[in-house]
């Protein structure tokens, strides 16, 4: 994804630097080292422009997922944006910080599935409608201002086309092997009904827990895994994610860590994000199993998931885990209460009750156990 995003980037830069450098001769058809400097300086209105751009991009996306979900009948929960969460419950308005996700995402509840069908198609494609309709807008005016001979204008709504249209190229394709694109992602849920519900699922799942609905409270049908073959597809393999999620919740560990040894294989597409997230549980699972001894907990800290961690220490789940670490692990008291106390103030900034009332029975369980070792 990181590949992606720099390849798109440096194509941006040198389409705009190409671009100034047409609109520049046809207004002063020759260069010369004063308007080398004025180059400079309109270059500068066109950074100021991308960063105007960049804001719109999460009205637009925001928009694009909020009108099509209403069109098809979802109901909007909240809307993460950089580790802020926004939402509006009974009428009231809340700003929460957020250490979750990064990026923004509207989430939102799903209709009902009835006769192997819902509306999934209008949503899913809401962003890339959004920019398609943005980018279009933005071209119009590159090409009134360009063809009006008033090149300048037409090289600042240049920089706001490419900014736009590049979010629709990288929506549509897939941001590394274990993902798809908006495309391939409609078509593949149109043409399986098995990934479809697989995918409604996973969207009713985690909209009863933004809902306030632990996971082991929700149906169990909505954790039924899909056949096996189908887990190569990451659409079905959410449902792995969410199934494991609602084992550690109901305190179903043996049954959680097998089902974590069958995400970490080749067999289920799951993030890399994921994978490591569920190593971590597996290692949590190790250290509360009283006839394990913990010493394979640490056989499963390899450098890459030390790595990761480290990378994610303000997450909620890496704290838990850290303090478990500390307390049954390493036997270190001091440590283990700061990390207890990092918790505590983690989840005061956790939006979500659902997730708060799960994460404190599961640190409470590790420390029942250290008091039965």
């Amino acid at each position: 994804m990181q590949t992606r995003r720099i390849t798109a980037t440096m194509l941006m830069a040198a389409s705009i630097v190409v671009f100034a450098h047409i609109c520049f001769y046809k207004e002063y058809g020759v260069y010369d080292y004063y308007l080398f400097s004025d180059m400079e300086y309109q270059l500068l209105i066109c950074a100021a422009i991308l960063f105007l751009s960049m804001l719109g991009t999460y009205f637009a996306h925001f928009a694009g997922y909020f009108i099509c979900g209403k069109i098809s009948g979802y109901e909007l929960i909240s809307v993460e944006v950089h580790g802020f969460v926004f939402r509006c419950k009974n009428g009231k308005f809340s700003i929460r910080k957020y250490k979750g996700r990064h990026g923004i995402f509207v989430n939102m509840s799903p209709p009902e599935f009835s006769d192997g069908k819902f509306p999934f198609a209008l949503y899913n494609a809401g962003a890339v409608i959004a920019f398609s309709i943005v980018s279009l807008i933005t071209f119009f005016f590159v090409l009134f201002y360009f063809l009006s001979d008033i090149p300048l204008p037409a090289l600042y709504w240049f920089c706001v086309f490419i900014w736009f249209f590049s979010h629709v190229v990288l929506y549509l394709l897939p941001v590394d092997k274990k993902s798809i694109g908006v495309l391939k992602r409609i078509s593949t849920l149109k043409n399986s009904i098995e990934l479809r519900r697989a995918y409604w699922q996973s969207s009713m799942a985690y909209a009863g827990l933004l809902k306030g609905t632990r996971l082991r409270e929700q149906p169990d049908e909505l954790f039924s895994l899909p056949a096996e073959g189908y887990m190569s597809n990451p659409v079905a393999a959410e449902i792995a994610w969410l199934r494991m999620n609602r084992l550690l919740d109901e305190g179903s560990f043996e049954e959680a860590d097998r089902l974590i040894d069958f995400m970490i294989s080749d067999k289920c597409a799951i993030s890399d994000f994921k994978k490591k997230s569920a190593v971590l549980e597996k290692i949590y699972i190790t250290l509360i199993n009283k006839t394990v001894n913990s010493s394979e907990a640490e056989a499963l800290l390899n450098d890459d998931i030390r790595m990761f961690m480290s990378q994610n220490r303000d997450f909620i789940t890496v704290i838990r885990l850290e303090f478990a670490l500390a307390l049954l692990y390493y036997k270190d008291i001091k440590k283990a209460s700061e990390f207890r106390e990092r918790f505590a103030r983690c989840l005061k900034n956790e939006p979500y009750p659902a997730n708060i009332a799960a994460e404190i029975d599961l640190v409470e369980l590790a420390e029942r156990t250290a008091e039965e070792k």
